[in-house]
């Protein structure tokens, strides 16, 4: 015991001072941000927030496709939706069982889903096992930090309905426990 102590003489960071040394330094941290996600944003000039109704969509691009080819001009005159996702995210995990009945729903009408993710491909097979744990039908991109930053997304899952003319129609970030919306706006889109 007396070891200890004079042990933590030496060493002035046990105990409680160093407790209140890195409970401070988490609050200073969390205040202040330790990401260069904004300032990275302002110098490449990309959106702060996800892209508006209205607003152009970006050319949908990723390092590597599972499910199938890179889209391209399959996507042409349709409705697209692109669901932007992570494999460790809760909620992402949580939506997709309603996005595939809604898959399924639209599937034979100018519909498209696309998920990107910004995993890269070091992380190819826990993505591939996600799209087979969650029975995701739909191609996925992966390595699409680039087209997610150009999109906006700033946290998972978010979701874009992209009209036939490739402007967004819909936008959602985050999951409620409801898919209505989303069903309403792709319904919406197919009319236009």
């Amino acid at each position: 015991m007396r070891a200890m102590q004079e042990s933590r003489r030496q060493f002035p960071l046990g105990g409680f001072p160093h407790t209140v040394f890195f409970l401070l330094l988490g609050l200073v941290v969390q205040a202040t941000g330790c990401s260069q996600q904004p300032a990275t944003r302002e110098r490449l000039d990309l959106p702060r927030e996800p892209l508006a109704v209205g607003t152009m969509a970006p050319e949908i691009e990723a390092g590597h496709w599972l499910n199938g080819e890179a889209p391209g001009a399959d996507l042409k005159g349709k409705v697209v939706v692109v669901d932007a996702f992570a494999t460790w995210c809760g909620p992402c995990r949580a939506q997709l069982p309603g996005l595939v009945r809604i898959y399924e729903k639209f599937q034979g009408e100018d519909v498209e889903f696309l998920s990107l993710t910004a995993e890269d491909e070091s992380q190819r097979l826990t993505v591939k096992g996600f799209i087979e744990e969650m029975e995701i039908p739909w191609r996925v991109g992966i390595s699409a930090r680039r087209t997610l930053l150009e999109f906006g997304v700033l946290g998972f899952p978010t979701i874009f309905v992209l009209g036939r003319d490739g402007r967004v129609a819909y936008t959602e970030s985050g999951y409620s426990g409801s898919h209505h919306e989303l069903e309403l706006a792709i319904a919406a889109a197919l009319e236009t």
